[in-house]
């Protein structure tokens, strides 16, 4: 009877208020309805990958901003949907943006988002409950508004259904020590996890993580950003540390769970970061933009060329599988300027 479903996956894209655009986040579905996937993979793809259930023709329908040409190659656009969070009462039509797989796709009840606040994994949450009420939703995927696939939709959607597993960046990492020991009776030291926000999950998990009441309280309560330096509240507060809930909140949660066998521990987005120190003396990280001058095809194929990441905190190297087959790291990279996505985008014209 599971082959006589339809499967869908989603795709969520996610835009900091500091861009001063109006997008926070946008989610991307895929169906899986009928017949063999069309033979559209890049000829550099791994060889090896299970294919979509016999008798279906996967469908597909891009969120990004580039040219239909690329994205639309052997995809139908019944296979995903895109759903965004962008701050509200902001409105998706003909006057503000140029793609129509965003019109009128934003929530009714987005948020606003605040950098380093429980609003970010709220809003996720947000998304991921408007996607499951589609019951042919089966993959949930965050995406930046900055992000860009690596290849073509046939490759991309071919991969992820060759996996039964979510990809869910997670590792421990006790050195930043953002763990609050007022989360102790919730959430045991132990099983606190760190890792990218742009994730990959299957419908249970979302379900899990659309659910669940407990672990977000104790984050809204208790994982907050460090108060101002020299401030009042900083003289007064033991929070001299910036927890970032959307870095631990979904992986610590999976692993509260017991769920870690079901996860391949790594993010499909490739990122760049930048280590700079502030003017107090810490160190602060940001991601590395892409501008034309360096997202040419040398260094994109340098990036779909990763076929393992290293752990430094766990002393451990995972090298990259989906349905126990080897396959690039990496579906997509981040962040990209306009120009070098529009650049990037020209191959495929």
């Amino acid at each position: 009877e599971n082959r006589k479903r339809k499967r869908k996956r989603k795709w969520m894209f996610y835009q900091k208020k500091e861009k001063k655009q109006e997008v926070d986040v946008a989610v991307l579905l895929i169906n899986d309805t009928s017949a063999n996937i069309h033979n559209t993979i890049d000829n550099s793809n791994p060889d090896g990958l299970r294919a979509p259930l016999s008798g279906r023709t996967p469908k597909s329908k891009w969120g990004f901003k580039q040219k239909k040409s690329y994205y639309s190659n052997g995809a139908d656009q019944a296979n995903f949907s895109v759903y965004v969070h962008s701050q509200p009462d902001f409105v998706f039509n003909e006057e503000t943006t140029r793609s129509h797989y965003f019109y009128n796709r934003q929530l009714n009840n987005s948020i606003n988002v605040i950098w380093g606040e429980y609003s970010m994994i709220q809003a996720e949450r947000l998304l991921l409950s408007t996607a499951l009420d589609d019951h042919s939703n089966q993959r949930f995927i965050l995406l930046s508004d900055s992000c860009a696939p690596l290849y073509d939709f046939g490759y991309i959607y071919k991969y992820l259904i060759s996996s039964p597993r979510s990809f869910v960046d997670s590792f421990i990492n006790t050195k930043e020590r953002r763990y609050s020991m007022n989360m102790s009776s919730v959430i045991p030291e132990e099983k606190w996890r760190k890792g990218s926000q742009w994730i990959s999950v299957i419908r249970s998990h979302a379900e899990l993580i659309v659910n669940d009441g407990i672990v977000f309280s104790a984050f809204e309560k208790f994982c907050k950003k460090a108060p101002p330096f020299g401030s009042q509240e900083a003289q007064l507060s033991q929070n001299l540390r910036n927890c970032i809930p959307d870095e631990h909140y979904i992986q610590t949660l999976l692993t509260m769970r017991g769920l870690e066998s079901e996860m391949e521990p790594r993010t499909l987005t490739y990122t760049v970061w930048d280590v700079s120190g502030s003017k107090h003396g810490a160190k602060s990280w940001h991601p590395v933009t892409f501008t034309y001058e360096n997202s040419g095809p040398e260094d994109l194929q340098e990036i779909k060329s990763i076929n393992h990441v290293n752990y430094e905190s766990e002393s451990r190297t995972d090298w990259c599988k989906a349905d126990s087959k080897p396959v690039p790291c990496f579906l997509f990279a981040r962040k990209f300027t306009k120009e070098a996505a529009m650049r990037w985008n020209s191959r495929y014209q």
